[in-house]
Formats: C-alpha cells, structure tokens, sequence
C-alpha cells in the first residue's frame, strides 16, 4: 500500500476539476510532496505533513488515524491561486470513499490561519501563495468485525444513547435533547467525535460500519460532540 502522502497526490492529480486549472497536471514539480524544486513550474501544488495521530486502546491495538497536512498553493497571478485553492476545497473536503490506494472515512479542508508562514516557497521568489490544511481520517488496518460482536456493541451504543434522553427528560434539559436528536438523525459521520464518550472498541466497530460514513453537510449540521451535551447538564 502507498503512504497516505502518495494517495494524496495520486488524488490531486486524478481529480478533473483540479487539473483543469494546469497546463500537464502530472508534470514533475507540478503536486510535490515536501520537496522544493527550483525549476518547479507554476502553478504548483506543494504538501507536506504536519502531524499525525492514531486512536488506540489500552491493550495498544490500533483504530482511527488522524493525518493533518499543509497544503499549499504558489502561483505568479493574485487571484489565479484563490481560483485553484477553492477547487481543491471543493473537491476534497467532506471527501469519503476511495482514496488512492486506501479508504478514507473523512477528508476535511479548511483555509489556514493568518499567521501561518508559507514553508514550500521562498520569499526571494515572487509567488503567491494560498495555504489550506487538510485533516484525513483513515484506518491503517481494517479490523475484521464480528457480526455478534458488532450487535452487542451497537446495542450498548443505543442503550447509552436511550439513558442519555431519558435522563434528559427527566431533568428538563431540552437543549441537550434536541442536540442528541439533531445529533442522531444527522450526523451519524461524526461519529468520531464521540471518542470521548465510547469506549475505543466500539469505536472501531462503528468506524468501519458503512451507514456511518454519510457524507457531512457542515454548513446544515453545526458539529458538536457528545463531551458538549453533557458538559450542558453541569
């Protein structure tokens, strides 16, 4: 398997609405890794990882990586790299599915801070630059799941989820209610911001269940976490 660097450049390069904006897309120089060319042409895409971050249990065995990589824009017009950073949003972020030679469960694209300083270019050469950062979430290894295993675990899940409301009704806390129900009907791809309320395991399980990895609508479902509904009873 390729690391998640070449399946992120395989992705850049085999993605039409992107490469519309090159004269030869799969030039060398053209999406680079890290490496700074002084021939590169422009314009150019340059990434390089930030971090990286893997979810394990207490017994060591692995889930859900969190990658995040600065993904850079130089070109020599102003407005030409705002034109091809804002295809990159638009085709990456809220991504799911086939990701080069891996499955990716989320792909998510924001545009990087003010203060952010530009690390593929040099100031000496003249050339705008737009910055993105990327965060993929991806399992290494796909554990196999056990049906019975999986149903036990599932019907925890939802027995927690049903003492959650119950509780809520109980104590009058209806913002917290409608949050869960928001929470349950549309955001079932969020699931990982649930890692501070399941347990590791059920987490893996759920990560590799097809019927969490709905693509996510951002701007229709403001994201929360489980952490902040019940932080909203104290």
């Amino acid at each position: 398997m390729a690391s998640i660097g070449e399946d992120i450049r395989t992705f850049i390069v085999g993605s039409t609405s992107i490469a519309t904006h090159f004269p030869a897309i799969g030039k060398l120089g053209v999406v680079e890794q890290s490496a700074i060319r002084q021939d590169a042409p422009e314009p150019r895409i340059w990434f390089q990882r930030d971090s990286e971050h893997e979810e394990t249990d207490l017994s060591g065995a692995g889930g859900l990586i969190e990658s995040r990589w600065n993904i850079e824009v130089h070109t020599d017009e102003d407005d030409n790299r705002f034109d091809i950073a804002d295809a990159i949003k638009r085709r990456m972020n809220g991504y799911y599915g086939a990701f080069g030679s891996r499955k990716v469960q989320g792909v998510f694209i924001e545009d990087h801070d003010d203060d952010y300083f530009p690390r593929g270019v040099g100031s000496e050469d003249g050339l705008y630059v737009a910055a993105l950062t990327a965060t993929i979430w991806f399992a290494e290894h796909f554990h196999s799941v056990n049906t019975a295993s999986f149903r036990v675990d599932l019907a925890v899940l939802l027995v927690d989820v049903n003492h959650y409301i119950v509780e809520c009704f109980k104590s009058f806390h209806l913002r917290a209610l409608i949050s869960c129900i928001i929470f349950i009907i549309h955001r079932p791809s969020k699931i990982i911001s649930l890692r501070s309320y399941l347990s590791p395991k059920t987490l893996r399980i759920l990560a590799s269940a097809s019927f969490f990895t709905r693509p996510i609508d951002a701007e229709a479902n403001p994201a929360f976490s489980m952490s902040d509904l019940i932080w909203s009873q104290t």
